[in-house]
């Protein structure tokens, strides 16, 4: 695969260790783009994203962000600019906003700070409560959850942002609006998602580039 300019992620013979099976992939991400990895359970998705999120190791294969491998990128510049997003919404004791807030407290995000009339925005837009910043997190449903850790990750401006299954604890209504708001934040400007989820739906909403890892080499 040779490098494209207008490639936001390149993934070259990236290797997935199953057990005993090798399985190796490449693709390309855009700009604004929106890739759907597909495949049965058991088949390596949520590796592949933990593998691209440099959360376990690649036994062989590159990875290029903007074009620079990712060996030239210490790992926490990396993990603030892919971001893995966990299927299961845990958030840690305290209020909402301690929550939020958490991101930028990170070493990989000094300097930064939370911009709170956005974050308003963005969870009014998510439909929840105004006053949702001042919760308790041990008073949200499993919804709310997965959108306050949907709104940090968007708040937190990576350049991908790794999906793993996040619609999971929403209801129809709030999985579109989320999906919606996720789709006009990769279109808004130099980011992309890629996405996995065994919700046929959350296909048709994030409708973009696809790869099915059944597809891919052994």
């Amino acid at each position: 695969m040779s490098v494209s300019n207008n490639s936001l992620l390149e993934v070259e013979g990236l290797c997935i260790q199953l057990g005993k099976a090798r399985r190796k992939t490449s693709f390309q991400l855009a700009p604004g783009g929106i890739l759907w990895i597909m495949g049965p359970s058991g088949f390596g998705k949520t590796t592949l994203l933990r593998t691209v999120a440099r959360l376990l190791p690649a036994e062989c294969g590159e990875i290029r962000l903007n074009g620079a491998p990712w060996q030239t990128i210490p790992g926490y510049q990396w993990r603030r600019r892919v971001l893995y997003t966990h299927q299961k919404p845990t958030l840690f004791p305290g209020s909402v906003l301690d929550n939020v807030q958490a991101a930028f407290r990170l070493h990989c995000r000094a300097g930064k700070s939370l911009d709170l009339e956005l974050a308003s925005e963005l969870l009014d837009k998510l439909k929840l409560p105004a006053d949702i910043l001042e919760r308790d997190e041990a008073n949200l449903s499993g919804g709310e959850a997965a959108r306050i850790i949907l709104a940090r990750s968007i708040l937190a401006e990576p350049d991908v942002l790794l999906l793993d299954e996040i619609t999971a604890f929403l209801d129809p209504d709030t999985k579109s609006i989320a999906l919606e708001t996720l789709k006009e934040w990769a279109l808004s400007g130099r980011h992309g998602i890629i996405a996995i989820s065994h919700d046929e739906s959350v296909r048709r909403i994030l409708v973009g580039d696809e790869i099915h890892l059944a597809d891919v080499s052994l």
